[in-house]
């Protein structure tokens, strides 16, 4: 499950837009990573794997969050590209 969520750049950009704004609601983020309102229903798709991978979830705000294992990763995979 973890691959495929990060077989897709979108999920990767989705990652780094949290991680850079700590958190985001769903407009915000799509706005953030420049998909286009027509690509709604991919985005949503994406945010569905990121989420059932636990590499984000939503806070009772309604708005998206890295998980810890979500901030790990993206610890682990900054390091190997350093």
């Amino acid at each position: 499950m973890l691959t495929k969520a990060l077989s897709d750049v979108h999920r990767i950009l989705i990652l780094k837009f949290l991680r850079n704004h700590g958190s985001g609601r769903f407009t915000e983020i799509l706005n953030g990573i420049g998909l286009a309102p027509r690509d709604v229903g991919k985005y949503g798709y994406h945010l569905k794997m990121l989420t059932e991978a636990k590499l984000i979830r939503q806070n009772e705000n309604g708005e998206y969050q890295l998980t810890e294992m979500g901030e790990e990763l993206l610890d682990y995979l900054y390091s190997c590209v350093s």
